[in-house]
């Protein structure tokens, strides 16, 4: 069921979005590599299935963490937490001040060199691309975005990765890097707390927009969403539109606490590891974005056959590239012509297939009304605790 028109409260909360957190919510970084991932959420899926039959487990407890590093996957008791927007900023800061992972391209040559820590005192511009699919599936399209931006800057480009929502806006809040791709509803949240500036957004088959979806196995016995009453669900970041934001919305619009109408919730940090595990039977349904999904089919056809969406959301705007508040106005625009003349030239044309994007474009004035209405509605409600 999709939200009724109009029916989205317009108040915003006072104060600073980043300031809600829910009571025992904790919203941890991912590990700072997952080359591996997918491999052991399988091996977690299986052992964790397995002791579940053999014993009496309350898994609501459990957890999958990587050895040695942080946690990925920490799943949620639906009876203490839905989580909010943001953790508390004061909280998130030594965590978000791990040395960052930067991609440094020159703009005399096709040459890439990967760093730990950005160049000091040079005249690098730095962008991060927020996690919305696993780094390490998107490192190498936008690597080719970063070598394009920099040659027509004739300024090196740095690429910044990290790996949640969270760490790309607490960067730009502090003026860390200069531009990042963020999700709909980190851009919300950062345009409501700190002025987050619009600077472009990328066109994709001849849309600005992409839904959420409700995905489940293709043998779920799962037909709508009333039926995921007492079942996990995978989301995929705290500040995701169409991975938190959205499906809160919906649960709350149907009169339900989400609370208590999911078994449990659990965040994944990116939508393609939420998709990976409903195949793998650890949460029986996910909330992803459209556009993630369709990359994944299409790279996967035989994904098709695995998947069954259960519900659309309506139409939210795209993805878009931000500017930090303390970003110079010129370097802003020099950036944004550079964005939008891309599908003008041969080169950048070839970058944006590799995207598949059509185009970066300047975004229409109410493009984003809808998600943020939805999206402060959610933030209210939070703060309230209800």
């Amino acid at each position: 069921m999709s939200p009724p028109a109009g029916a989205h409260p317009t108040r915003v909360p006072s104060g600073s979005l980043s300031q809600i957190r829910p009571e025992g919510a904790c919203i941890l970084p991912a590990s700072p590599s997952r080359p591996a991932f997918a491999a052991e959420l399988t091996d977690h899926a299986r052992s964790r299935r397995h002791a579940l039959r053999k014993r009496s487990v309350d898994p609501s407890r459990t957890r999958f963490v990587r050895r040695g590093e942080r946690e990925i996957i920490r799943f949620v008791s639906a009876a203490k937490t839905v989580v909010a927007v943001l953790v508390a900023v004061a909280a998130a800061v030594p965590a978000c001040r791990g040395r960052d992972e930067v991609v440094s391209v020159d703009p005399n040559s096709d040459r890439v060199v990967q760093t730990r820590e950005a160049r000091a005192g040079g005249e690098a511009i730095r962008f991060a691309v927020a996690p919305v699919l696993s780094p390490e599936k998107a490192f190498p399209s936008y690597r080719l975005l970063t070598q394009y931006l920099s040659h027509r800057l004739k300024t090196p480009v740095e690429l910044v990765q990290r790996k949640t929502y969270l760490e790309v806006n607490e960067m730009l809040r502090r003026g860390a890097i200069q531009f990042a791709l963020i999700c709909t509803g980190a851009y919300v949240v950062g345009e409501h707390d700190f002025g987050l500036e619009l600077v472009a957004v990328p066109r994709y088959q001849g849309k600005l927009t992409y839904q959420s979806l409700l995905v489940v196995r293709r043998d779920s016995s799962v037909q709508n969403v009333e039926d995921l009453r007492g079942r996990p669900i995978a989301l995929s970041d705290p500040l995701s539109n169409s991975g938190y934001f959205y499906p809160i919305y919906l649960i709350r619009s149907l009169g339900e606490d989400p609370r208590t109408f999911f078994g449990r919730m659990f965040f994944t940090y990116s939508h393609d590891s939420s998709m990976l595990a409903v195949q793998e039977g650890i949460a029986d349904a996910a909330a992803v974005d459209s556009l993630i999904f369709e990359y994944e089919i299409e790279k996967k056809p035989e994904l098709r056959k695995a998947f069954r969406i259960i519900h659309r959301s309506p139409p939210y705007g795209i993805n878009p590239v931000v500017a930090a508040t303390n970003t110079p106005a010129p370097l802003v625009q020099r950036f944004r012509d550079a964005l939008l003349s891309m599908s003008s030239d041969s080169e950048g044309r070839r970058v944006l297939e590799l995207l598949r994007l059509d185009e970066f474009t300047r975004p229409p004035p109410d493009l984003y009304d809808s998600a943020r209405r939805m999206i402060l509605s959610v933030a209210l409600r939070d703060s309230r605790g209800t």
